[in-house]
């Protein structure tokens, strides 16, 4: 754990962890200083030239829209112990709608309200020239009674590229030649309303082989 519950980080109070993966791990903490509640993303960033690891939140914050995560501020800072990481401060949410799969049947009234909301995401982030290329109940966040496309670690800008995705939401053509483009985020989407109208937790689990698809 890079930071503890109950620990003050610079300006920043953690309250909790709420998840990690390959690409962060995230704390709701409150600034002090503003006194406002916030997630904090904690990106490696050993070396502060270099953009990759601030990028999410420069793509958030070319994206802004009422159903996308906003973004406050992005700031390279040293954790105790001395590793530096890109540290981004975005908008907190009450959790994510894999939760909600996981604990619950989802009706299909709310697996079609959670699909607008984030339709109207996509839209947006495909006219801002951006692919998210990774959407999943998980990556998607409750905020009240709305829905917010989130975690855009491995987004892109251009609507054509290479590689990206978890392979149970992924389209063919990215499995079979990584090709990434409009399409492939639309059909994330699709499988993603097939995983909430049907309320299965874990869509990996029916998906034991891809060679049937790569082939």
């Amino acid at each position: 754990m890079l930071l503890a519950p109950g620990q003050q980080f610079n300006k920043y109070h953690v309250i909790d962890e709420l998840g990690r993966g390959s690409f962060g791990t995230v704390y709701a903490a409150k600034d002090i200083l503003m006194d406002r509640e916030c997630a904090l993303k904690f990106v490696q960033n050993q070396d502060p030239t270099q953009f990759k690891a601030h990028y999410e939140a420069q793509v958030l914050h070319k994206c802004r829209h009422k159903q996308i995560v906003s973004v406050n501020s992005v700031d390279i800072l040293t954790i105790p112990g001395g590793a530096p990481y890109a540290v981004i401060d975005m908008e907190l949410c009450s959790g994510s709608v894999i939760t909600l799969v996981e604990s619950n049947h989802i009706s299909i009234k709310t697996s079609i309200k959670i699909l607008i909301d984030v339709l109207f995401a996509l839209e947006h982030t495909h006219k801002q020239n951006v692919l998210h290329r990774d959407i999943k109940p998980s990556n998607i966040l409750m905020k009240g009674t709305h829905y917010k496309l989130g975690d855009f670690g491995i987004s892109q800008n251009g609507l054509a590229g290479r590689g990206g995705g978890s392979p149970a939401y992924c389209a063919p053509e990215v499995l079979t030649d990584r090709t990434t483009n409009v399409t492939t985020d639309i059909f994330s989407l699709g499988i993603t309303l097939f995983q909430l109208a049907n309320s299965y937790p874990d869509l990996s689990q029916w998906i034991k082989d891809e060679t049937p698809i790569r082939a």
